[in-house]
């Protein structure tokens, strides 16, 4: 839907905003000390954004959404099992739309 574009060019913008400052991370030390290389990231089952620039999973309140977490991983060696239960205190005890993004694509 438009909504939901709409919504896709706004995350875009953020996260593009985002990796400016972010990109001193892209040297060899930071990712070796803050990026697990062989993390099992977000699947092909996921949509991307920035023509693949990176995968995205979003978790939805609907219209009673009270605001929207986007939320970057550390270190973890599985993205999604280890994202699971803090992606659903947001979503069910704030009430606040998650997107996890899997930052290196």
């Amino acid at each position: 839907t438009a909504e939901e574009r709409a919504q896709e060019a706004k995350l875009l913008r953020y996260i593009k905003r985002m990796s400016v400052g972010l990109s001193v991370y892209d040297k060899d030390w930071y990712m070796q000390h803050f990026c697990a290389l062989d993390m099992v990231g977000l699947g092909a089952g996921c949509p991307m954004l920035g023509g693949g620039l990176f995968r995205y999973q979003l978790h939805n309140t609907g219209p009673q959404s009270r605001g929207l977490v986007v939320f970057f991983h550390g270190k973890v060696s599985d993205l999604t099992a280890e994202t699971k239960a803090l992606v659903q205190a947001y979503v069910q005890a704030l009430n606040v739309t998650v997107c996890v993004v899997d930052y290196r694509q």
